[in-house]
């Protein structure tokens, strides 16, 4: 019951002061710290010069070190809370900037006032922040676009994960989690330099976000006001993703606002021609991408609701 309290604690938290920019400049944050131990093995073991083989046996052991790593850290920690009076609140601050609750809406509010304002390129700058595909040339279609896909599959990354993570193991259990998805996100590409060293990240990501992909998808299907239909996009257009979870936020997003995401599209100037998802849906326009932000608000209360009702659940069976 203690995590469930941890991280109602840290959502509410990040939901009304996000992570400040003051601290961000005094301390940095978990996932930067966690960025420069990943870019030190990344030296130390994908050297060019180096087999296929042992890079990909180099990436196993960044992986294991950085997991081993953060569960040490957050078990001393939690061990040092239990001889303070105020080890609960300790432990919601540790667990609070592992959310991404409050950037994420900010990224995607100001990409829709950057598009309300019809300043392209300034959007286009805003939408690379958050997406892996080339923003130079997209229209104001493709950039809703854009926005749409990487507010579903960061709502999943982001937000829902770590939180189930975090509810099933506590602190640890959300910072290991954060930092698979750190070392996917930094070395988990499939080009020349990460094919072999980020093997092993990329497929434990993989692993750990099965569960929180399809929980992230029926969320927004809970709360798009049209269930069945929902699901029924999500279920028969998810399996079009590259990824073998991203598809499920993705389509069920697409779903719910009844347009076509995905689709052909450029990464490092290599063109791609990816299936559309609900390929009868609309082309995005930014009354989709203000009711998405209308639904993502929805989906984070009803999480706060089912936290809050496991909750009372819990002290009345005490």
């Amino acid at each position: 019951m203690e995590s469930f309290v941890i991280i109602l604690g840290a959502i509410l938290i990040d939901i009304v002061f996000g992570w400040p920019n003051t601290i961000f400049k005094l301390i940095g944050h978990p996932v930067t710290w966690m960025g420069n131990l990943i870019n030190l093995l990344d030296r130390i073991f994908n050297q060019k010069l180096f087999s296929n083989n042992f890079k990909k046996l180099g990436g196993l052991i960044t992986l294991l070190i950085c997991i081993l790593t953060v569960i040490t850290c957050v078990i001393l920690l939690e061990e040092f809370f239990n001889y303070t009076s105020f080890g609960l609140v300790l432990s919601i601050i540790v667990a609070w900037p592992f959310l991404a609750i409050n950037s994420m809406h900010q990224h995607i509010r100001k990409i829709l006032f950057d598009l309300k304002d019809n300043d392209l390129n300034l959007a286009r700058k805003s939408v690379s922040k958050i997406v892996g595909r080339d923003t130079k040339k997209l229209n104001k279609v493709n950039l809703i676009r854009s926005s749409l896909e990487s507010l579903s599959e960061n709502t999943s990354d982001g937000i829902v994960a770590p939180i189930f993570w975090g509810l099933l193991f506590g602190l640890p259990g959300l910072a290991v989690y954060k930092v698979i998805n750190t070392l996917d996100s930094m070395i988990g590409y499939k080009n020349e330099k990460y094919f072999f060293f980020g093997w092993a990240s990329a497929k434990m990501d993989d692993f750990v976000n099965i569960i929180p992909s399809r929980i992230t998808g029926i969320l927004y299907a809970m709360v798009s006001g049209k269930l069945l239909f929902t699901i029924s996009i999500m279920l028969k257009n998810a399996k079009k993703h590259a990824s073998p979870n991203a598809g499920y936020p993705e389509a069920a997003l697409s779903g719910a606002l009844n347009v076509k995401l995905y689709g052909p599209r450029s990464y490092e100037g290599v063109k791609m021609n990816k299936p559309w998802i609900n390929e009868r849906g609309l082309e995005p326009s930014l009354e989709h991408l203000t009711k998405a932000i209308k639904l993502y608000k929805r989906l984070i209360i009803l999480i706060i609701f089912f936290i809050i009702s496991f909750l009372i659940l819990k002290l009345s069976i005490k």
